[in-house]
């Protein structure tokens, strides 16, 4: 009953939206679609791969380039990677309040730069080589390209995933210097003095598929060869599930995790210990054409979105000791290929590879007349 209690959601009373009224009724406004941000709409400013919203903006990472939206609906591109790099960011990138990082695989280096400040110059970029002479290429084979490359802590530790010249996999764990001036994040460009930790580990040895990487509060979550370990900051690895884990999501301080067969693990004490919990209906992904799903924490509600180009989005509450599944209305998202979701100034905002979509979030699940 507890654990029904905690990741009890409230229920939307669905009901159709009613159309505006005039004097003369031209047509009815579909207030319920999805509506798109123009700005975001042409070339590769259309093909945006990642979002994170903080109290103030929400940030967006395009293919080409990095940009904002403030809560007055200002836009600003702060840093373009093509024309700084002569390169395109292809993975989907961490992004946290404090930092996001992205890989320049032409030079081999990790790049850490700040999420309140972010800048092309005079931020430090981490040559892999330097801290492991074995490196040969970073370890993102098994990764699917929607789900994120590598993954940070709370307190701005990256762990990044490679794979040694005899296919070894190893993690690099990095935390960059920084300074805080104005409420404003600055990333340091000394690498001398960061802390840097190599962490290998026989289990690693003989299974180097990694399929799946995030983190929760100082902890990292790591799914290698089908199976589910936690590394600390300090390199610590231990393994707490035997399952094929390929999402995991935080509701209210519970963390659920998700295997390749819609089965899911429930922890109450911060991922040391899980236990198995109940079974998602893949019957009930009507609309997915078969897709794997990526999961997220929308308003306290778990939202789930097929990792293909369907433009759908679902709703997941319990009843009955049951994952019961809501479609969310998808008139104006039809088709899209989803990469992101994020709440933002009491609009969900959802990432594509042909734009950028929003939605009042009292409207998500009420359909046009």
């Amino acid at each position: 009953m507890k654990k029904i209690f905690i990741l009890s959601f409230i229920l939307f009373i669905i009901t159709s939206c009613k159309p505006i009224v005039t004097e003369k009724i031209v047509y009815k406004d579909k207030e319920c679609s999805w509506k798109q941000d123009l700005r975001f709409s042409r070339g590769d400013d259309s093909i945006l791969l990642n979002s994170f919203a903080s109290d103030k903006k929400l940030n967006i990472s395009a293919i080409s380039h990095w940009a904002t939206i403030d809560k007055q609906d200002n836009i600003e591109g702060t840093l373009n990677f093509e024309y700084y790099l002569n390169y395109s960011i292809k993975r989907k990138i961490p992004i946290t309040d404090k930092i996001f990082t992205y890989y320049w695989e032409k030079q081999n280096y990790l790049v850490i730069n700040s999420t309140s400040y972010p800048i092309a110059s005079y931020i430090p970029y981490f040559d892999i080589k330097e801290y492991d002479t074995t490196f040969s290429r970073i370890n993102d084979d098994g990764i699917d390209k929607k789900i994120e490359f590598m993954a940070i802590t709370e307190n701005m530790y990256c762990l990044f995933p490679y794979l040694t010249k005899s296919n070894e996999a190893r993690f690099l764990i990095i935390r960059p210097n920084y300074k805080i001036h104005n409420d404003k994040l600055y990333v340091s460009p000394n690498t001398n003095t960061v802390f840097v930790k190599k962490v290998e580990a026989d289990v690693f040895k003989n299974n180097s598929y990694l399929y799946f990487i995030t983190s929760y509060y100082d902890n990292f979550f790591v799914n290698v060869g089908h199976k589910f370990y936690t590394i600390d900051t300090l390199g610590n690895v231990n393994k707490v599930l035997n399952h094929n884990i390929f999402q995991m999501i935080n509701l209210s301080d519970s963390l659920i995790a998700i295997d390749a067969n819609y089965q899911t693990y429930l922890s109450l004490d911060n991922g040391n210990s899980w236990e198995k919990f109940l079974a998602i209906s893949c019957n009930d992904f009507s609309k997915s054409n078969g897709c794997y799903h990526n999961f997220e924490v929308i308003d306290n509600k778990i939202i789930a979105y097929p990792r293909c180009a369907v433009g759908q989005l679902y709703q997941l509450s319990i009843e009955d000791n049951n994952f019961k599944i809501d479609t969310i209305p998808s008139d104006g998202l039809e088709l899209k290929d989803i990469t992101s979701i994020s709440e933002f100034n009491e609009k969900v905002y959802v990432t594509t590879l042909s734009g950028l979509f929003y939605k009042e979030i009292d409207k998500l699940l009420k359909y046009n007349n």
